[in-house]
């Protein structure tokens, strides 16, 4: 990093020289530059308080207002009352405010075509680029655009791939054959995949697909982010873009594989509803064995999301609001299934456990009494599990049967205590 921040001060020097230089040949007397600032900024942003104008230009208080005294003085701009807070003023510039701006305009870009008169067209884009893409940077991910990919992306896929998996990841030969083969067979009927790309100026930084595999499954495929931009949350807007074709398409299933040391993917997987269903091994991609992982989005999966994230509040509602010492151990019990909430754990047997622990809580025979005479924030809990384990269907009995919990049968429903 240290090094990273020599090479911008380098920079910062390199161009303050220029800078001067600037300023000294085109803003000799009126406007100065800094006047000039002010101007070109009411320019492009009509009805701007000054609070506006010194926050984006970063001036000192009584700097600027000198400077907006001068400009109004010389019929730059005008000032109007503010209808929404009398108290402030709105500032605009005037007729001769816009003709003086493009007058400066027109004379910085003559000024500079000069500057740049001896470089070829595709130097001068390289400047242009790059300086896009300084700037971008610093607004970071408020730039970010997520365009739909095509045929001509295809390379850049490719070469993402292939120096993410050279030098973050080392992988073979073997795996890298694998990548150029599955884009192969794509350009044979690139129809049946959706391609996003993550473009920060006029640079590729990232991709993802969704392919229809050969049996009609859906298959998330190619996710990648330049390592150079990791940070700006390209991720999480390709994936959300992927996320949202698959919602207005009413898709019910999206699989993908991965492997378990690209822990940052697996993390935004997981936020998007993926759920790990399988994991072998491969001793094929890399000097020493890896961990492939098959993830699975499944619309139902999404639903008990939300119904997590509700289970989740009323347990911790009951948790802090009831204090009583006679429910001490229920207490423990309630933190014990909101932390397996939290990790991931296998929703259907917290909710078998909570309501065993809930049927515990009152020594009460009667199952009405029991349920009754417990605070209103358990009874939340026992309503809300009720309707939820309705929908277990038979094939889970055995499941859950191994878990301790003992299926009994009350007419055509099956209860687990």
């Amino acid at each position: 990093m240290d090094k990273d921040i020599e090479r911008i001060r380098d920079f910062n020097r390199f161009y303050a020289n220029y800078f001067n230089r600037f300023e000294k040949e085109l803003y000799q007397g009126f406007p100065s530059m800094n006047e000039a600032r002010v101007i070109a900024f009411l320019y492009f942003h009509h009805s701007s308080t000054a609070t506006d104008i010194q926050n984006e230009l970063c001036f000192d208080k009584g700097q600027l207002s000198k400077m907006l005294t001068k400009l109004e003085k010389k019929g730059i701009l005008k000032r109007t009352l503010n209808p929404e807070d009398r108290r402030h003023y709105l500032l605009d510039l005037t007729d001769s405010g816009e003709d003086l701006h493009k007058e400066l305009a027109d004379k910085a870009s003559s000024y500079l075509k000069n500057v740049f008169k001896d470089y070829t067209p595709s130097i001068l884009k390289i400047f242009a680029n790059d300086v896009s893409e300084t700037q971008t940077l610093f607004q970071q991910t408020e730039n970010i655009k997520i365009r739909r990919g095509n045929m001509t992306d295809l390379g850049f896929i490719a070469d993402l791939h292939s120096r993410i998996y050279s030098t973050e990841i080392p992988f073979n030969l073997i795996f890298h054959k694998y990548v150029l083969q599955a884009l192969a067979e794509l350009t044979d009927d690139i129809s049946k995949s959706l391609i996003w790309i993550a473009q920060l100026g006029n640079r590729r930084v990232g991709t993802v697909s969704l392919v229809l595999d050969t049996t009609g499954k859906y298959q998330l495929r190619w996710f990648a982010v330049d390592p150079d931009y990791q940070g700006l949350g390209i991720g999480t807007k390709l994936l959300g873009a992927l996320m949202d074709q698959v919602k207005l398409d009413s898709i019910d299933e999206v699989y993908l594989w991965t492997v378990d040391e690209l822990t940052g993917a697996r993390n935004l997987y997981r936020k998007f509803k993926f759920a790990l269903s399988e994991s072998k091994v491969n001793n094929d991609w890399s000097d020493h064995p890896i961990h492939e992982e098959k993830w699975l989005y499944q619309k139902e999966n999404e639903i008990m999301a939300d119904e997590k994230t509700e289970l989740m509040r009323l347990i911790d509602t009951a948790y802090n609001n009831v204090q009583d010492n006679k429910y001490e151990g229920f207490r423990k019990e309630l933190l014990k299934y909101y932390t397996a909430l939290n990790n991931d754990e296998d929703y259907i047997k917290v909710l078998l456990g909570l309501r065993s622990a809930l049927l515990q809580a009152d020594l009460t025979l009667n199952l009405k009494q029991r349920i009754s005479g417990l605070p209103s924030e358990y009874s939340d809990i026992f309503k809300f599990i009720e309707p939820q384990l309705r929908k277990v269907d038979s094939k889970t009995i055995d499941k859950y049967s191994r878990y301790g919990f003992v299926p009994l049968k009350l007419g055509s429903t099956v209860k687990y205590f």
